[in-house]
């Protein structure tokens, strides 16, 4: 995990933000363990961080990944909904792909947001029917 962390402490986009003033870089130490939500809810660029590496581990290991280019680009999308979403008390979504691994990162971070999968046509009426 070390190098992993250099390698993005590192790279070019870290650097070039580092010089605009925003700084992405991880602490050194940082590890990925079952339930460490309530420490990742500290540091948004951790949490951005460890959600786009489990999304990524369970794409390279099959677990409902995307096969399709259109559905990988939304993937980039699908990381950045999750990470948000996990300050919401729900997330809703069609994508059952998106769902189902949302749902183990959450599980496994013990983030407490609820992810709901509903018909597209049906996420109107859910959402006033949950309020």
């Amino acid at each position: 995990m070390p190098q992993i962390i250099n390698r993005h402490n590192f790279n070019v986009d870290t650097i070039s933000l580092a010089m605009l003033g925003i700084n992405k870089i991880l602490p050194e130490d940082l590890q990925i363990q079952r339930g460490m939500y309530d420490e990742l809810k500290k540091s948004h660029k951790a949490l951005e961080f460890v959600v786009e590496i489990l999304f990524r581990v369970l794409n390279i290991s099959g677990y409902n990944a995307d096969k399709e280019e259109a559905t990988t680009i939304s993937g980039i999308h699908d990381v950045t909904h999750a990470i948000y979403a996990t300050k919401a008390d729900k997330l809703f979504s069609s994508d059952k792909k998106f769902v189902n691994k949302c749902a183990a990162i959450y599980y496994f971070l013990g983030v407490k947001t609820q992810v709901v999968l509903c018909p597209q046509k049906e996420i109107a009426k859910i959402l006033l029917e949950s309020k």
